[in-house]
């Protein structure tokens, strides 16, 4: 999301004065890689994560915003 904003910047194509929401389903926020860290990290926890994520996407999963 914000490298797509900051590449239409570049090449002058940034549209201005829009509201960008940012979500899962646009990619717009999301879970941060676990990086040198992914070892240490149950898989059956990254599952459950991949599942809330989905759950979410699906609006099975209610995170209060927006109301």
């Amino acid at each position: 999301m914000v490298y797509g904003v900051m590449e239409g910047y570049f090449h002058w194509y940034f549209p201005g004065r829009t509201v960008i929401h940012a979500t899962l389903t646009n990619k717009g926020v999301g879970m941060a890689p676990f990086h040198e860290f992914d070892q240490f990290i149950d898989d059956s926890i990254k599952t459950e994560l991949v599942n809330i994520e989905n759950g979410i996407k699906a609006g099975r999963i209610n995170t209060g915003w927006p109301e």
